[in-house]
């Protein structure tokens, strides 16, 4: 069984803050948005010698990098994917 999904807006202003947003999907709207600190970072894997690029939030305890197949991944790298749409399509619009 999977778990329950949530709805995630992350929205990256040029500033270095970053606004968060997180919605159940039977909610009307995104509610209010969280803001943060973030910062792009770069680093290797340990084992191949391979680049990720990624960012860093603040409060969040591993960075989000970004994958060569354009999803997002939890690092140290999750068994799942982070999917995310680029774009401001509502998913409240019904």
């Amino acid at each position: 069984m999977m778990g329950q999904k949530i709805w995630e807006k992350w929205v990256f202003k040029p500033d270095g803050t970053m606004e968060s947003y997180t919605a159940m999907p039977a909610d009307d709207n995104w509610g209010k948005a969280e803001i943060k600190k973030w910062q792009a970072v770069t680093a290797k894997y340990s084992d191949t010698g391979e680049r990720w690029y990624g960012i860093t939030v603040e409060d969040w305890l591993r960075p989000v990098i970004l994958k060569d197949n354009g999803k997002l991944r939890f690092h140290p790298a999750d068994d799942v994917d982070v999917e995310f749409t680029k774009g401001d399509k509502s998913p409240f619009s019904k």
